[in-house]
């Protein structure tokens, strides 16, 4: 009885949680309440996406306090539960984007660098991607060069890349020793970083 008590966050109103949130819960992700033909659409969606490589925009309106978060939240569980095809990445946009590159520091921390070096792994173990390896390295080698360190580097090595990554890392001398010639510091650094590294992880998923 005693811990019963202790989970009552507000005895006064004998509320064990409060009611009312703006976002919800990530205890409830998994699961949408009374939505069969919503969540069906949804796994069609998903299912599609999961065969096709090409981009593709998918428009979500619905009024305020309908479930839109939460049914996102929920694509992204499926995603890492049931599609895990599709690798999910849910971030906020920037409340005071200046640039692109803004938009880029939200998405590349909203990323699992643990993804990104799976992906790194498949295709570049996979002598079916030859071809795909040259054309990275010539056309983006500071990259080529920080993912390699990503995947087999020490663990100094990769904390730098990491910090490469999110745009952090400016020392010249750290950047010397993980053989990046600069920073990532434009709007067109971000957008090329972007575009490869989601190349990558296409390219794993067809390689495997």
């Amino acid at each position: 009885m005693q811990g019963d008590k202790e989970q009552v966050r507000y005895p006064h109103l004998h509320l064990v949680e409060w009611p009312f949130r703006v976002v919800p819960d990530e205890s409830m992700y998994s699961f949408m309440a009374d939505r069969a033909r919503l969540v069906s659409d949804i796994k069609d969606l998903l299912r599609n996406l999961s065969r096709h490589p090409d981009s593709t925009m998918h428009l979500m309106w619905a009024w305020f306090g309908a479930g839109k978060t939460h049914t996102l939240r929920h694509i992204g569980h499926l995603c890492r539960t049931q599609f895990t095809e599709v690798v999910p990445i849910y971030l906020e946009f920037p409340k005071s984007t200046r640039n692109f590159l803004d938009v880029y520091r939200a998405f590349i921390s909203a990323t699992s660098i643990e993804s990104i070096r799976d992906a790194y792994e498949e295709v570049f173990s996979s002598p079916k991607t030859e071809k795909f390896q040259k054309e990275f390295q010539f056309d983006f080698p500071d990259l080529f060069v920080a993912l390699r360190l990503l995947y087999q580097g020490s663990t100094d090595q990769q904390v730098a890349v990491s910090r490469w990554l999110r745009t952090e890392l400016r020392e010249k001398q750290v950047l010397k020793d993980i053989g990046v010639t600069r920073p990532i510091q434009s709007s067109e650094d971000a957008l090329k970083v972007m575009s490869w590294l989601i190349r990558i992880m296409c390219e794993g998923e067809a390689s495997f």
